[in-house]
């Protein structure tokens, strides 16, 4: 049996299947956003589209969420649902710069992550540019708690999700959030695509290492 380094091809397939390394993102955005209900209660909000995902809020029966993308993972993890919605961040969700790339409310880098939490373990939720302006909320450490900025996103199972009419301005104003607008289109990524740098200083972003699987109910 050949082998790749240590692992035997097998034992390398089920490897990569358990821990989602051969999964893929199928991303097709929705233009114009929908404003759709969800229809379970106690359900999480993720930072990415899986169970290993940071958990960022819990949104209850009837509660409004834009949507932004419908996201299918194929394969998906063992026990995970496939389908996801990528939505704006509810108004119930954080999200957080590093202090080193704002100065006067203005971002210095030429390109800076916005992260679910204070710190660069937390995923990455939206991204801002040079001389975006940064509305500060609170101060924790090296970490800015910022309003929500346009383009900040999570993650739904989407079974737990009816869609409804198409979103407007207003529409997102209601759910606590202000999407930036987006062509529809459809693409593929890596599981654990999308890392860079939180400005200049070469740290690295990775993808949320600290969420543990929360289930509430049996809800994602």
């Amino acid at each position: 049996m050949k082998a790749v380094g240590r692992f035997p091809i097998p034992a390398l397939a089920w490897l990569m299947a358990v821990s989602g390394l051969g999964a893929k993102e199928v991303v097709s955005e929705v233009s114009p956003t929908e404003l759709a209900t969800v229809s379970a209660d106690r359900v999480n909000v993720r930072a990415r589209a899986s169970l290993v995902g940071e958990r960022v809020t819990q949104l209850r029966k009837g509660d409004k969420v834009t949507v932004l993308a419908k996201v299918t993972v194929a394969p998906p993890r063992d026990g995970e649902p496939a389908d996801w919605l990528k939505i704006a961040m509810p108004a119930a969700g954080q999200t957080w710069v590093n202090i080193g790339f704002v100065k006067e409310g203005k971002v210095t880098a030429s390109k800076l992550n916005v992260r679910a939490g204070g710190g660069e373990r937390f995923s990455i939720v939206g991204r801002l540019a040079k001389g975006d302006a940064v509305k500060e909320k609170r101060i924790a450490g090296d970490w800015i708690e910022i309003e929500h900025p346009p383009g900040a996103h999570a993650y739904i199972a989407a079974q737990f999700v009816a869609l409804g009419q198409a979103g407007g301005a207003d529409q997102n104003r209601r759910t606590g959030s202000s999407p930036r607008s987006q062509a529809g289109r459809t693409h593929s990524r890596g599981q654990s695509g999308n890392r860079r740098r939180d400005g200049s200083n070469g740290a690295r972003g990775n993808q949320g290492r600290t969420g543990s699987g929360f289930r509430d109910r049996g809800y994602a």
